[in-house]
């Protein structure tokens, strides 16, 4: 599967990157980023490789999610290359929510919030895509 998203170098200094992040099946979230951070990376985007190891998971079970912790973890450093995609949005109207929308988050790893027009989905174009195919 070949890898989208921007790649940047991890600065990691000594107080660490000063990252908020969450591992999703997707990868490593960004949650928050201190302003101090020498890191620029956006909210919401997500980190999908780290040093051409894709964190990409199958699904969300907590195994999933462990091994994207993990490989992260020991590849996580100065300078490590990591690739970004940036979060996108979808709407989908009242008529295309399904009854178990909060399967999105939990099995897709993405953000959601109703809004008048429809639900509202956060997160990265793939999980977005099969997001929208499963409604």
């Amino acid at each position: 599967e070949e890898l989208h998203g921007e790649v940047q170098q991890l600065i990691v200094g000594k107080a660490g990157a000063l990252l908020d992040l969450e591992p999703t099946r997707w990868g490593m979230r960004v949650d928050g980023v201190d302003r101090d951070s020498p890191n620029r990376l956006e909210v919401g985007s997500t980190i999908v490789a780290i040093n051409g190891i894709s964190l990409i998971q199958a699904d969300s079970s907590d195994s999933a999610l462990d091994a994207v912790v993990d490989a992260f973890g020991s590849h996580f450093g100065n300078g490590a290359e990591i690739r970004v995609v940036s979060q996108e949005e979808r709407l989908l109207s009242w008529s295309q929510v399904p009854k178990d929308a909060d399967r999105f988050g939990d099995q897709l790893g993405l953000i959601t919030e109703f809004c008048p027009k429809g639900l509202l989905l956060y997160g990265p174009q793939l999980a977005l895509d099969l997001a929208t195919a499963a409604a």
